[in-house]
């Protein structure tokens, strides 16, 4: 009896350790994916507007996206 309430409190704190370490990785993958989007969108703008960037922007501009 005692032997299964520990492995069930062992399963409990794992699954839970689990969950907490999936919603971490899961809000980094999200910020990830805002940062990306946000570059994106400031490169294209700039590429947009400015019909023939200079070298240095536009190198500036896809190295700061990497």
């Amino acid at each position: 009896m005692i032997h299964t309430l520990l492995m069930w409190t062992a399963i409990a704190a794992l699954t839970g350790l689990l969950a907490i370490v999936h919603r971490k990785r899961m809000i980094r993958a999200f910020d990830g994916a805002i940062v990306a989007t946000t570059q994106a969108v400031l490169i294209g703008l700039c590429f947009a507007t400015i019909p023939d960037p200079p070298p240095e922007l536009a190198t500036g501009l896809l190295t700061m996206a990497l």
